[in-house]
């Protein structure tokens, strides 16, 4: 099930149009991706929590060409 396919579920048993049920959906999503950024995170109980993790710098290896690189460190999203 994809972000479509909830959309078009909740506006069929809620009976609205899929434009608002998209908004409703944009908004919630977009207010987890700001509390994640900040490093708040988010739970949703029953569901599950939403947090950023940091990943530490290490080196890579190309596997193409067997040659070392430095790959930086980064925050990624952690469900």
């Amino acid at each position: 099930m994809n972000k479509r396919d909830i959309i078009e579920k909740i506006a069929l048993e809620q009976e609205l149009s899929n434009s608002v049920i998209a908004k409703y959906i944009d908004d919630v999503l977009l207010t987890l991706v700001d509390s994640i950024i900040v490093g708040n995170g988010s739970e949703i109980r029953g569901f599950g929590t939403f947090t950023k993790k940091n990943r530490k710098p290490r080196i890579g290896i190309n596997p193409k060409t067997s040659q070392r690189t430095h790959v930086p460190g980064k925050s990624v999203p952690f469900f």
